[in-house]
């Protein structure tokens, strides 16, 4: 269950996620999800938590919801704006007995990241820029996985361009070989 929960948040915040400096692309999605496992970890290990799994989730969760919060959710029946979905998934937590640490964890954390990169900088009076600026290496990575261009300094070369093709009539030299079933 939290498998899908978290890839459908994933999917819908990485469709239309917030700028913070590569245009509102992957490249600013794989910056929220660095920044946030890393806060997650540091306030994980200071609790003495192991598993920070949900923590993530609702990260993901709370930033998709300040990202399109008047859009409109139904869940068990009841319809909701997405700003309360964080909420309405801890009430159902609560209802069912569990604990409420590891979402609130996320939140916070996705608090910090929403506030750091979309309140402060457009703050009256607050002349310093984006202090959660994405970095270069994550677009190159993100360009790089989606095939928009390879790595200048590659130092392989292709099989096709390493041998010969045979012409017409010719065979290729593949070495000895060993025939199967032979000793």
């Amino acid at each position: 269950m939290h498998t899908y929960v978290l890839y459908e948040n994933c999917r819908r915040y990485e469709m239309n996620p917030f700028n913070t400096g590569a245009g509102g692309n992957s490249a600013d999605f794989l910056w929220l999800l660095l920044v946030s496992m890393s806060a997650l970890l540091l306030v994980g290990y200071s609790f003495e938590m192991l598993v920070l799994s949900e923590s993530i989730l609702y990260v993901v969760m709370y930033m998709w919801s300040r990202r399109e919060p008047d859009a409109q959710l139904n869940i068990f029946g009841f319809k909701f704006k997405a700003l309360y979905l964080p909420w309405v998934y801890i009430a159902i937590r609560l209802v069912m007995g569990g604990s409420v640490t590891e979402p609130l964890l996320g939140i916070g954390v996705g608090h910090g990241f929403y506030f750091l990169s979309e309140v402060l900088p457009h703050t009256e009076g607050y002349h310093l820029g984006p202090l959660l600026r994405t970095p270069g290496f994550c677009v190159d990575l993100m360009t790089y996985c989606s095939g928009g261009y390879r790595p200048v300094n590659t130092s392989f070369t292709p099989r096709e361009q390493e041998r010969p093709v045979p012409q017409q009539g010719q065979r290729y030299q593949w070495g000895r070989g060993r025939t199967l079933g032979a000793s």
